[in-house]
């Protein structure tokens, strides 16, 4: 944009403001139109009209050259940007995790316009030539194409044989499950609630859940167990946590146990320890554990586990595709699809992690779904992301839970 053309924008905003002044309007004028003898002649006033209407056209055909001037400034930033980086498929990626939220960043303010330049899409809904940004569509496509001028750009990290299918965009919830969640938070008590967060009475909540879900000819067996390694105080509140959850939906038992994390966090080493034992003791006491029982003790593993960054990551998911099987398997198998269905999920997961599951489905027990979940915890975040987005489109009935489990392992 030239001096030239600021000056003719500049032109036109003042024959504007210059007709709406010789007709009579503008700031609160003491001017007025009948009878007064400081009323402006007619001449004046068709004048300033004439004025008034060029400006007003000059002012839309402005705007209008300003979004378009815009729009090629960002197609320019981003050319520029490509080309100081050489790495145009990392723009697309930011673009593609921007789409995502894009709705949910919409400024609902009378005057957003006037600061949409400085947003990296537009903070209002355009249509047309008055958009203010190009679509994010069109610049990726632009991104895209100038990849070809950079055969030693870096390669997205994308672990699947079908990139369309993975792009690595960030896993973002639909409204439908994030419903779901809100609902599970919901169907906690309150003082099932405080107790999540306090370190002194986690353990009683955690037995309490777990009792609460096991069969009632087990439920026994865990109660003298409870017994033993509770003392009076937190006895007590075990059995007041009982009462509280016995309305409580299954969908809330992995909440409780997730949300359980600062208090375990705050235990010391051996507290962890002697927390992780009696939870496996209590787990293991009846005659079968439930997908339930694995879920919770598998969140709690994770929670107390040491996570820190020295561990090794692992970029590759074929360097885990055992597990990937395994879990994928006991993903489909409590999933309740029909035969023709469980083959176009096996198909559809291989195309996704490139890691071949075979035609029929296989049944792995807890212990080699629980290796394979610790398998997969020290995968990087990208090859998480495929494998969870490969999932979800399975997770019902039993698979939820199975699912969810994953999640919570994951995205910590």
């Amino acid at each position: 944009l030239n001096y030239r053309m600021i000056s003719l924008l500049f032109g036109i905003e003042c024959m504007y403001m210059a007709g709406l002044r010789l007709m009579g309007f503008g700031h609160h004028t003491r001017w007025g139109w009948r009878g007064s003898r400081n009323s402006p002649s007619i001449g004046i006033a068709i004048a300033g009209f004439v004025l008034f209407l060029l400006g007003a056209c000059g002012r839309i055909c402005a705007d209008f050259i300003k979004q378009a001037v815009n729009r090629q400034r960002e197609y320019l930033a981003d050319a520029m940007s490509t080309e100081f980086t050489r790495n145009p498929s990392a723009l697309v990626g930011a673009f593609e995790a921007i789409q995502t939220h894009r709705t949910g960043g919409r400024v609902l303010h009378q005057n957003a316009g006037q600061i949409a330049q400085l947003f990296i899409v537009p903070p209002i809904g355009q249509l047309f030539s008055k958009a203010s940004h190009p679509s994010l569509e069109k610049r990726i496509d632009r991104l895209k194409q100038m990849g070809a001028k950079y055969p030693d750009a870096p390669k997205r990290k994308v672990e699947a044989s079908n990139p369309s299918n993975a792009s690595g965009r960030p896993l973002i919830p639909e409204h439908s499950l994030l419903f779901v969640a809100q609902q599970a938070l919901r169907n906690i008590p309150g003082p099932c609630w405080e107790a999540a967060h306090d370190k002194k009475n986690v353990l009683s909540l955690i037995l309490a859940l777990l009792v609460n879900s096991a069969p009632e000819e087990e439920q026994s067996i865990q109660e003298s167990l409870a017994s033993r390694h509770l003392n009076s105080d937190q006895l007590s509140v075990y059995h007041e946590y009982r009462r509280l959850l016995v309305s409580m939906p299954t969908s809330s038992a992995l909440a409780i146990a997730s949300i359980c994390a600062p208090a375990l966090k705050a235990l010391d080493s051996s507290e962890r320890k002697s927390t992780l034992d009696t939870l496996v003791a209590f787990i293991k006491a009846d005659s079968e554990i439930s997908l339930l029982e694995w879920s919770v003790l598998m969140i709690i593993e994770f929670e107390l586990s040491d996570r820190s960054d020295s561990q090794r990551r692992i970029k590759r998911l074929r360097d885990v595709s055992d597990a990937v099987s395994k879990l994928s398997h006991a993903m489909l198998s409590r999933a309740e699809l029909t035969t023709e269905h469980q083959r176009f999920a096996l198909k559809t997961i291989e195309e996704n992690t490139g890691i071949q599951l075979g035609d029929a489905l296989l049944s792995p027990n807890f212990e080699e779904l629980a290796h394979a979940v610790r398998s997969l915890r020290n995968l990087d975040d990208l090859p998480q992301q495929v494998l969870l987005k490969s999932w979800a489109p399975y997770a019902q009935h039993e698979a939820t839970l199975l699912y969810e489990t994953l999640e919570i392992s994951f995205t910590r």
